[in-house]
């Protein structure tokens, strides 16, 4: 597969409805996909002011990415790190995504605290009868954010190691966010 970097933004709410990300220069974030399949998506209103979604791309097979991004992380002075509760953390975003809470309710969650960059994610992978959740989550420069890469199990199944590699490749940058 032939897979193409995407560079974010992470712009304000007030910012729904383009496409195309940003250059790399001005990127607050970055990941890849397969650029035979995937077909970045327009953020909408809802999205964007309401859910904290950034950017989203779509797939056949209901496949999805998306990223959420909040700047509350480190309000109160405390810094996201990985090492309290995680599935306290994949529950707080369960508004993301209205199956979300179902799947962890009912599914197999596994999790794993990695670095990219000297950043520390809990990368997440939770498994359901209906849907495959792989979801890397962490913050910088104040700044919170949690990629989803998800699909239903079938579609997953078929693309596992697509969707592995798509995850992986999420990184954050030390730039704070323009107009954030």
């Amino acid at each position: 597969a032939d897979f193409q970097l995407f560079y974010g933004a992470a712009n304000p709410p007030a910012s729904y409805g383009g496409l195309g990300g940003c250059k790399q220069e001005a990127a607050v974030y970055s990941f890849q996909v397969n650029k035979a399949e995937w077909t970045e998506v327009p953020v909408g209103k809802v999205d964007k002011g309401v859910l904290g979604i950034d950017s989203k791309f779509g797939a056949p097979g209901k496949r999805q990415a998306f990223v959420v991004s909040y700047i509350r992380a480190g309000e109160d002075g405390a810094e996201f790190k990985p090492g309290g509760d995680p599935k306290k953390v994949i529950q707080s975003l369960t508004g993301t995504d209205p199956d979300l809470g179902d799947a962890l309710a009912s599914g197999t969650l596994t999790y794993e605290t990695v670095e990219v960059g000297g950043v520390p994610f809990y990368d997440y992978e939770l498994s359901d009868t209906n849907i495959h959740y792989l979801a890397r989550v962490g913050a910088k420069n104040g700044r919170f954010f949690a990629f989803f890469v998800t699909a239903p199990e079938r579609s997953f199944q078929a693309d596992k190691a697509n969707m592995f590699k798509t995850l992986k490749s999420f990184e954050v940058y030390n730039r704070i966010a323009v107009n954030s």
